[in-house]
C-alpha cells in the first residue's frame, strides 16, 4: 500500500497583487503611513485555492482536508521600487528584481525572515517605517523537487489595495506554489535467498530480513543560513510473524546499486527499537533519533543513497504449522514540511508475488506389521539429510528447544539425535526441516530399534519433506511394514531343551552299560 501525500500548492499572490496598480487618493484616502503591516504567507498541498489575488484571507472551506507545510523559509527584501501608479504601471517582474537585486536598492541581509509553522503559517509584522515593496523568495529546501518547483519569488506591496480597489490593505496574506518530494521508497528481502524472496530454513535457523529504504535529501540537511534540519519522522514498523523470534539489528548503507558498507548505530542515541505483542505476533518499530538521521544523511561521505536494516531473527517451533512464514515492513516517514508519507512492502500485484518468506516442511509415514493392517508401536527411526549421512551414521539431530542440526552445523556434536518412536498409532513425523518451496526435497529414514520379535530394516529408505500442509496427507498414504523374524531355535529354546535331554539320556545310558562292563571284569 501506498499512502502518501502528493504535495501542491499555488501561487494566487505574484505580480497579480500589483496588476491594478493603486491610486494614491483611493477612495478619497491616501496610505496611511503611521500603520504598520501584518504580512501572512500560508502554504499547502493543493493545487488550487480560488480566487486570492487580492491579499485577503481564505475564510470559506476551500482549504480543509489539505496539509499545512511547516518549516518552509522565506525572505523578505525591501525594494526602492515606488507605490505609485506610474511605477506600478512600469513593474518589474519579480523574476528580474531578483536576478538584479542591487538596482532595485537590494545590496544587505534580508530585512525579514519568516518560517511556517505547523499550521502553514508564517506572519511578519512590517513597521510603518518599512511600508514599500517587498521582493518574496523562498529558501532552498530538499523536500521540495527543485529549484524550479519553488515557489516563484514574487513582489508583495505593504500595503496592497483592497479587492474593490477603494482603500488600503494592511493585512496582507499571500499562498505561494510549491511541489514537494514523494517519500523514500522500501524494500524488504531475505538474505541467502531465492532472489532475495524465498528461503527454506530449519526450525532454529537463524534468518536476516534486510530492509532497505532510500536516503531523502531532506532527512537531514543544513540550508543556506547553515540552519540544521531534520525529517520529523523516520520509522519502520516490522510486524514479526510468531514463527519468528526476534535475535539482533545491524545497518548497512550503499551508494546506488554498490555493496553495503556497516554503519554503526547506537541504541538509544542514535535510534530505538520497541518490540511489543501484537496478538500472537510481535511488533517491531525502529525509530531513528535526529543524531542517527544525520548519521545516515552522512554516511559514506554523505554520498549514500540507501540505507539498509538488517534485523536477524530465530525461526521457530510455530513454523511448524504454517507453510511459509512471510513478513512485511512500513515506513512511516514525515518529512521536515510536515508530509507524512506511508509505504510498504507488500505487493499490490497478486500474480507477481514479491512478498519476502522463509519455509520449513516436514515428511511422515505410518508403521504396520507386514501383511496387516495392525499398527506397530516401539519402533524408533532417526533421519538424514542424504543417503551417503544415513549410511554413515551421521543423522540430523534436534536439541530441547526444536532447534534442527544438520552434521557440520555448529552444536552438532552436543546435540542428541533427532528420532522418533511409534505409538500404537504407528504414526511418525519428523518435521521442522528445510525443503524447495513449491516441490520436496529428499531424506533418509533409518530404523534403529524395533519391538522384541520384529526384523530391523535392512536399508535406509527415501522420504520426501514438502509442504506442512500436505503432512497429514502423507501420513495416510505411506506405508512402512515390518517382517516378523524367522523362528530358529535360540538359547533357551525348545529344541535346545530337546537335545539337553536326549544328551542327557544318552550319557546315563553310557554310564550304565559302563558300569555293567566293570562288573563282567570283576567275575
Amino acid at each position: 500500500m501506498n499512502k502518501l501525500k502528493k504535495v501542491f500548492a499555488v501561487l494566487l499572490v505574484a505580480v497579480m497583487f500589483l496588476s491594478t496598480a493603486p491610486t494614491v487618493n483611493a477612495a478619497g484616502t491616501t496610505i496611511d503611513t503611521t500603520k504598520s503591516v501584518d504580512f501572512t504567507i500560508h502554504k499547502y498541498d493543493n493545487t488550487t485555492v480560488g480566487d486570492t489575488t487580492d491579499g485577503t484571507k481564505i475564510t470559506d472551506n476551500s482549504l480543509d482536508g489539505y496539509t499545512a507545510l511547516e518549516n518552509v523559509k522565506f525572505k523578505m527584501y525591501k525594494t526602492n521600487l515606488a507605490q505609485t501608479p506610474n511605477a506600478y504601471a512600469e513593474m518589474p517582474s519579480a523574476d528580474t528584481v531578483s536576478k538584479n537585486k542591487s538596482t532595485y536598492g537590494i545590496t544587505g541581509a534580508a530585512n525579514y525572515t519568516l518560517i511556517t509553522d505547523e499550521d502553514g503559517e508564517a506572519t511578519q509584522t512590517v513597521p510603518s517605517a518599512m511600508q514599500g515593496i517587498y521582493l518574496v523568495e523562498e529558501v532552498s529546501n530538499p523536500a521540495i523537487s527543485n529549484p524550479a518547483d519553488l515557489g516563484k519569488p514574487f513582489l508583495v506591496s505593504l500595503p496592497t489595495t483592497t479587492k474593490d480597489g477603494d482603500g488600503w490593505n494592511y493585512d496582507v496574506h499571500a499562498y505561494p506554489k510549491n511541489k514537494v518530494v514523494d517519500g523514500p521508497d522500501i524494500d524488504k528481502e531475505v538474505l541467502d535467498a531465492d532472489n532475495g524472496v524465498k528461503k527454506g530454513v530449519n526450525v532454529g535457523d537463524d534468518v536476516t530480513w534486510r530492509i532497505t529504504t532510500e536516503i531523502s535529501d531532506d532527512l537531514y540537511f543544513k540550508d543556506e543560513d547553515n540552519k540544521e534540519s531534520y525529517a520529523k519522522l523516520f520509522q519502520i514498523t516490522d510486524t514479526l510473524n510468531k514463527a519468528l523470534t526476534y535475535k539482533s539489528i545491524t545497518f548497512k548503507t550503499r551508494v546506488n546499486a554498490n555493496a553495503g558498507v556497516t554503519l554503526t548505530l547506537t541504541e538509544n542515541t542514535d535510534y530505538k527499537v520497541v518490540n511489543t505483542a501484537d496478538g500472537e505476533n510481535t511488533k517491531m518499530v525502529f525509530t531513528l533519533t535526529q543524531t542517527g538521521m544525520k548519521k545516515v544523511k552522512l554516511a559514506q561521505s554523505g554520498k549514500a543513497t540507501h540505507f539498509m536494516v538488517e534485523v536477524t531473527t530465530t525461526v521457530n517451533e510455530h513454523a511448524l504449522t504454517v507453510d511459509e512464514v512471510t513478513n512485511d515492513a512500513t515506513l512511516n516517514y514525515e518529512n521536515n514540511l510536515g508530509v507524512d508519507f506511508e509505504k510498504n512492502t507488500k505487493d499490490d500485484k497478486p500474480t507477481d508475488p514479491t512478498k519476502p518468506g522463509v519455509n520449513t516442511g516436514s515428511t511422515g509415514f505410518t508403521k504396520y506389521v507386514s501383511g496387516t493392517t495392525d499398527k506397530l508401536a516401539g519402533v524408533t527411526f532417526v533421519i538424514a539429510d542424504t543417503k551417503a549421512n544415513a549410511t554413515a551414521g551421521k543423522f540430523i539431530k534436534k536439541d530441547s528447544k526444536g532447534k534442527i542440526y544438520f552434521p557440520g552445523d555448529a552444536g552438532y556434536d552436543a546435540a542428541p539425535v533427532y528420532e522418533v518412536t511409534t505409538t500404537d498409532t504407528g504414526i511418525v513425523k519428523f518435521q521442522g526441516l528445510k525443503y524447495t518451496l513449491n516441490s520436496t526435497t529428499s531424506y533418509w529414514i533409518v530404523e534403529t530399534k524395533t519391538p522384541s520379535g520384529y526384523q530391523l530394516l535392512a536399508e535406509p529408505f527415501e522420504v520426501k519433506v514438502g509442504a506442512n500442509s500436505n503432512l497429514d496427507k502423507q501420513i495416510g498414504s505411506v506405508s512402512v511394514y515390518n517382517n516378523k523374524k524367522f523362528a530358529l531355535p535360540n538359547t533357551g529354546g525348545t529344541g535346545t531343551v530337546v537335545f539337553t535331554v536326549a544328551g542327557i539320556a544318552l550319557m546315563g545310558t553310557a554310564l550304565l552299560l559302563i558300569k555293567k562292563s566293570k562288573k563282567s571284569k570283576v567275575n
